[in-house]
């Protein structure tokens, strides 16, 4: 059985029988070891002194007495052991409390009856003077097993020397002929029931003390050996405790065993003596403590993965405070606390992070590191670890962290279905942060006509209305500035990524009704990442507001996530909705967490349904964001009626407005969010701008025509493919297709992509299982005359060689306005998009 790592489980006795300088110094030196090194807490630890008062004013808040006779002293044993052997309710299955013993003090070597034997005296007078009183190896034994009735600990009969039986105890003999005391007590110890112990001894039976005046060397050097103190001098000179050899046991597993740190101290002084640590066969290591990994998660069942211990910073940016919030496009510091929470120091270890979607993947990045720490971790300490990333296109990430002793691999951490069970439901050192979506929207304005293009006029310092371009001319991309006002639109991922189907629920915090009066909240399932092919997700009521999703192994579920501020509403609160994500647990899982599984806070799924990531969506009441600025040419004058285009990142939402005659625009109340900004005339188009504003700031951005850059910006989106032929449909009843995509524009060297990224698709020619949902984009560059597409498809054999699909081509060229549009089967009398044994949707839009 293991020692446990609970610091509450660890007890301490340490006794010296004299109050002289050196043995109090080494008391001091064990008591500060156990507390900042090893967890033990002071209240658990008893400081015993056969003489003086010191314990009380040294140790405060420890059980300090003073024990001058032998009856108290069995007193203060028998209170220290009813303590130790007590087991906690829910102490893990399979592991052990802690008793240390530490004795140290003046000593004799005497016959008694016919033995000769080590003797501690415990009254602080001289070995020789005959009131002396003293103890011996099977005293201790004797201690240990105070004989009294039976005594109900932890709901079952059991007696005191179940102390062995619960506890793994460690007794450290120095000074006094320490070594003798092993040819009792241990002897004695190993014919109870379990044998979970060790012996240390600082100097042989035939040995007064171990050196030092002010203290024993031997002690100096094994307590710097737990504490993971280099050794200074000697043939192993430069290593840790860690490092040396020690009887079977591993010397590269980064932790200090009894015997490693015996072994270091033997290494630097020169009597110390007898030792030996005995206990069940096969199992001679033994630890003070052991180490463990915590990246905390938040308060249950509030927020379950919501971590305060993964957190963002935005240095550089203005933004340098902790938040949950990525600023795409920005400086993302990710900070990741690791804390030990074990009870054992360690001076490295290893951690692994994953940046991911939402909900268990879709995408991520796996990074393994070995974190050298420049001190000691000690158990209870927090060991920060900060890397910079930057967020692109996708507005919400997620970010998962483990940390333990013993190497971590990509596989240990990334979603290829190697250690993702035990990653996402069961393990306290690991850790899956939600998505934390803050969300100030601005009151929105009256609802006013948009004035004409030709009366643009808007007063930079006191803005009434933004200048909106004509709403008829559809070619000018014309969205209101309402668009990016009072609702939100975010996409998050779910990805089932265990071996077999499972059934995911999104449930609604039980308080959402109460908010339904202040903004309305819908969900809809993304097709093939289109915008405008969405299906409403079913919303259950009862027996709790939830989201059923069923997904099979590997499959991603896209989910557009739409917030919006409801008319005239005015709140002051911020209100905090939390949507977990669980999944459900078949009997395979269960077998995995049994005994682990977090808590839901709801007690009817229990049995049923675990944890497995989450949405949190914070509301505030904001005072809106404004952009404004100017639009000039390259001599500086202003461009009156030029269009400010604006859009967020991840492109859901977007507005135009237009200068006013002295070249200026405005942006008022807009919703604080990562946008990009772009200026176009007839003429000119600017180079894009990417800004993040908080809620409640003016940024002004001004636009010049020395950025000029040639042409329009251009994107060709590849919406949707659908096979009419498989020609090998025979083999799985699917055809295994690829695609790839050339697109160039001003007889450049064409952009290509290939269709899907990895794999195949597999496709049948059968209706409704013939259609490739994409939504992917295959362009996006500047033009000024003409734009060529192709697309070629391969059908891949098996056993016969593969088959080309008919190619498809298209070139377009003139006027730049006349290409934006959808392009698809049936569109046009001579109709390109329908090739024949395939058929091709795709649009060009502007940037």
């Amino acid at each position: 059985m293991a020692i446990s790592i609970r610091p509450e489980e660890k007890y301490a006795f340490l006794f010296t029988g004299d109050v002289g300088e050196r043995y109090e110094n080494d008391v001091i030196k064990v008591f500060n070891t156990l507390t900042e090194f090893y967890g033990y807490p002071i209240d658990h630890i008893w400081v015993v002194s056969g003489g003086g008062s010191f314990p009380n004013a040294t140790f405060p808040g420890s059980n300090a007495l003073l024990a001058s006779t032998e009856a108290v002293l069995k007193d203060a044993l028998e209170a220290f052991t009813k303590a130790a052997r007590t087991i906690d309710t829910d102490r893990p299955a399979g592991t052990l409390n802690n008793a240390f013993l530490y004795f140290t003090g003046k000593g004799s070597r005497e016959t008694v009856g016919i033995f000769d034997t080590s003797l501690l005296v415990i009254n602080g007078v001289e070995p020789t003077d005959g009131t002396a009183i003293k103890i011996s190896g099977n005293w201790l034994k004797t201690a240990l097993q105070i004989d009294e009735e039976q005594t109900a600990i932890a709901g079952s009969d059991v007696t005191d020397n179940d102390l062995l039986a619960n506890c793994q105890i460690d007794v450290y003999f120095e000074q006094s002929y320490g070594g003798g005391f092993y040819d009792d007590a241990p002897t004695a110890l190993n014919v109870l029931p379990s044998p979970n112990w060790s012996f240390t001894s600082a100097c042989s039976n035939g040995e007064t003390s171990s050196g030092g005046t002010t203290g024993s060397d031997f002690t100096d050097a094994w307590t710097n050996g737990l504490k993971l103190v280099t050794l200074s001098s000697g043939p192993n000179s430069g290593k840790y405790a860690d490092e040396l050899t020690a009887g079977t046991e591993d010397i590269t597993n980064l932790k200090v065993s009894l015997r490693k740190a015996w072994t270091y101290a033997k290494d630097v002084t020169t009597n110390s003596g007898d030792y030996s640590e005995a206990g069940p066969a096969g199992d001679e290591i033994k630890y003070l403590g052991l180490p463990a990994f915590l990246i905390r998660d938040g308060v249950s069942p509030v927020a379950w993965y919501e971590s305060p211990d993964i957190y963002l910073t935005h240095p550089g940016d203005g933004y340098a405070a902790q938040d949950d919030l990525y600023h795409e496009s920005e400086n993302n510091r990710i900070n990741i606390d690791v804390k030990n929470s074990g009870t054992h120091p360690v001076r490295s270890f290893w951690m692994g992070h994953m940046v991911f979607f939402s909900g268990g993947g879709g995408a991520g990045e796996p990074e393994v590191i070995n974190l050298t720490s420049a001190t000691v971790l000690k158990s209870g300490d927090t060991y920060p670890y900060t890397y910079d990333y930057l967020f692109s296109t996708t507005t919400h990430r997620c970010i998962k962290a483990k940390a333990r002793l013993t190497q971590i691999f990509d596989e240990d951490i990334d979603t290829d279905n190697t250690d993702d069970v035990d990653w996402h439901v069961t393990d306290e050192d690991c850790e899956a942060q939600r998505n934390l979506d803050k969300f100030n929207p601005p009151p929105p304005p009256p609802e006013q006509p948009a004035p004409e293009p030709d009366n643009a006029d808007v007063d930079e310092e006191i803005p009434e209305e933004e200048a909106e371009p004509d709403p008829e001319d559809e070619d000018n991309g014309s969205r209101s500035m309402r668009n990016i006002r009072g609702f939100k639109e975010h996409i998050y991922c779910i990805r089932n990524i265990f071996k077999k189907p499972h059934k995911f629920l999104i449930v609604f915090p039980e308080d959402y009704r109460d908010y339904k009066k202040y903004f309305r909240i819908e969900w809809f399932k993304m097709n093939g990442n289109l915008y405008k092919n969405l299906t409403a997700l079913e919303i259950v009521e009862k027996p709790y507001m939830h989201i059923p999703v069923k997904l099979e192994p590997g499959e991603t579920m896209n989910i557009l996530f739409y917030l919006a501020l409801l008319p005239g509403v005015d709140f002051s609160k911020e209100i905090r909705l939390p949507f977990d994500i669980l999944v459900d647990v078949d009997k395979d899982i269960m077998y995995q967490i049994k005994g682990k599984i977090r808590k839901t806070g709801f007690h009817e799924l229990k049995s049923e349904y675990a944890p497995f990531s989450g949405i949190t969506v914070v509301v505030s009441q904001g005072k809106g964001s404004t952009i404004t600025g100017k639009v000039t040419d390259r001599n500086n004058k202003p461009v009156p009626g030029s269009l400010v285009f604006i859009h967020t990142i991840n492109e859901r939402q977007s507005a135009v407005t237009m200068t006013n005659k002295e070249g200026f625009y405005i942006m008022p109340r807009i919703n604080s969010d990562s946008y990009k900004l772009m200026a176009e005339t007839d003429k000119w188009h600017t180079k894009k701008k990417t800004v993040f504003i908080s809620d409640g700031d003016k940024l002004e951005l001004v636009f010049n025509e020395k950025e000029a850059i040639p042409g329009k910006s251009v994107k060709v989106i590849l919406d949707k493919i659908r096979i009419l032929n498989d020609h090998d449909p025979c083999l799985k009843g699917k055809g295994e297709l690829v695609f790839t995509s050339f697109v160039s524009v001003d007889d450049s060297k064409p952009q290509v992509v290939r269709l899907p990224g990895e794999g195949v698709y597999k496709v049948s020619d059968k209706a409704g299982k013939n259609t490739i949902d994409l939504g992917v984009t295959i362009f996006e560059g500047a033009a000024t005359k003409s734009l060529e597409i192709k697309i070629t498809g391969r059908e891949l054999d098996k056993y016969d060689p593969d088959d080309d699909l008919n190619r498809y081509s298209r070139v377009f060229g003139g006027d730049l306005k006349k290409w934006y549009g959808k392009y698809y089967p049936g569109d046009e009398y001579h109709d390109k998009e329908d090739v024949g044994d395939w058929q091709v949707w795709y649009r060009i839009v502007r940037m």
